[in-house]
């Protein structure tokens, strides 16, 4: 029965206080791995994608792949076997997968293990370690700074010998006379770091169709533009061929099929956000231009590309933009105007939106009066500026309310209208004293006439 590894954050008592506590149970082997299609610098490993158990696990969504040359059976041998770059994102549960392994040497053998994790982050126990030997090549063998003229090739049918020099290390392999490799040629620098793989029947044609005598692999001194949130993480690099032993002067060369160069580069220089770095080849007219990686992963710090002729080569990586930071505001400055209206009256409410994030964004605003949705509104504000918005509400409701937007809260009163009514006593007694005033000034000219009479 299959057993889980798993850890319990913590168990709640019945008070809802929380104990903290772990479970440690060891998962039992769910992966099987094999090795098939022996090469003289590669492998395939072949398995079946776990299944979703043993209970609680699954399915698995990253696998970890490493090689030693020594056997893998411990999680200590584990740590200390060699990482692959990039493996395969895991096919759905109980599916066969394939993966192309590169970048060995030959006449080597290694052991393989895999370990799987699902969404929790919770990894399958070691896989097995079965063990591949790559092929032997019967070439000869490297030599540094050796005569290399007057090579002669060792097999039958092979009279010629090609020389690869990369930085001073000499590989020899046998060659026809139609530049036709009778054998897999793997040239490595001294560090094993750089390598340079023709396999077995590649043929190599320099221009005017003449058998290439050497290729040299060397640093260059050249100093290169690299394009925009672009960085060089390896040396400079470049490969040429040549004619004859007294040629000084690189020709053209075709390679048919390709070649598979293998450059080294420190993970630690990789700029943030980078997750691996990758070959290009510079052209005159064009720049850097990053090149087909071909099938197959090597180990963390590889990069691989396929040559079909040769170059000035370099390891690249892409920098990161700087990620926009979102929009973010902030809504202040809430004023209630005027604060105490009568009945019916209009109200203006306004608060202030300032965006301090770096992109334009909208952001909604919703008014409520006595906890009631009352209105809203959108909008648009651009990074670092702040917009006014305004709402105007009215009520015939008396008394204090209270306003709320985004947080900020405020009140305002309405009040009853002054109802004033008609003075009729007061307009009574003003008819009443017009009266009388108007009585008595006629009498008073009637008494005059009747004593002034001439």
């Amino acid at each position: 029965m299959a057993l889980l590894l798993w850890i319990i954050p913590g168990i709640v008592n019945a008070d809802n206080t929380e104990v903290q506590a772990s479970v440690t149970i060891i998962n039992n082997r769910i992966i099987d791995l094999a090795t098939t299609n022996l090469n003289y610098t590669s492998l395939t490993l072949t398995w079946t994608s776990p299944p979703s158990s043993p209970p609680d696990w699954g399915p698995a969504t990253k696998y970890d792949i490493r090689y030693s040359l020594l056997p893998i059976t411990s999680e200590s041998e584990w740590q200390a076997a060699t990482q692959l770059a990039n493996p395969p994102d895991p096919l759905p549960p109980g599916q066969p997968e394939t993966l192309l392994v590169i970048g060995l040497d030959q006449c080597t053998s290694y052991f393989f293990a895999i370990k799987a994790t699902d969404s929790m982050g919770t990894w399958t126990a070691i896989s097995n370690d079965p063990q591949g030997t790559t092929l032997c090549s019967g070439g000869g063998g490297g030599g540094a700074g050796g005569d290399l003229g007057g090579l002669a090739g060792t097999l039958a049918g092979c009279p010629l010998s090609l020389a690869a020099d990369v930085q001073g290390n000499i590989t020899v392999a046998s060659m026809t006379t139609e530049g036709i490799l009778c054998e897999a040629c793997l040239a490595k620098d001294k560090s094993g770091k750089n390598s340079l793989e023709l396999d077995k029947g590649t043929k190599l044609a320099l221009a005017g169709n003449v058998v290439p005598y050497s290729i040299k692999f060397t640093t260059s001194a050249a100093e290169l533009p690299v394009p925009e949130n672009t960085k060089i993480i390896s040396s400079v690099y470049e490969l040429s061929a040549y004619s004859s032993a007294q040629s000084t002067a690189p020709s053209s060369i075709a390679i048919t099929p390709s070649a598979r160069l293998i450059l080294n580069y420190d993970p630690a220089s990789l700029p943030p956000g980078a997750i691996e770095g990758y070959i290009a080849n510079y052209d005159k007219s064009e720049g850097w231009l990053a090149l087909d990686p071909g099938p197959g992963v090597a180990e963390i710090g590889k990069a691989h590309c396929l040559l079909t002729h040769f170059s000035i080569y370099a390891v690249l990586a892409k920098i990161a933009e700087p990620t926009a930071v979102p929009a973010k505001f902030t809504v202040s400055d809430l004023t209630i105007n005027p604060s105490r209206i009568k009945s019916n009256e209009a109200i203006t409410i306004s608060v202030k939106v300032a965006n301090t994030g770096e992109i334009s964004s909208d952001y909604n605003l919703d008014l409520k009066i006595d906890g009631a949705a009352k209105s809203s509104t959108q909008v648009t504000v651009a990074p670092g500026d702040n917009k006014l918005v305004n709402f105007t509400v009215t009520s015939d409701e008396l008394g204090k309310h209270r306003v709320e937007i985004s947080g900020l809260t405020g009140e305002f009163e309405v009040v009853a209208s002054a109802v004033h009514g008609i003075n009729w006593w007061l307009i009574g007694s003003i008819i009443g004293i017009i009266a009388v005033l108007a009585i008595w000034s006629v009498i008073g000219w009637k008494w005059y006439q009747a004593h002034h009479k001439p």
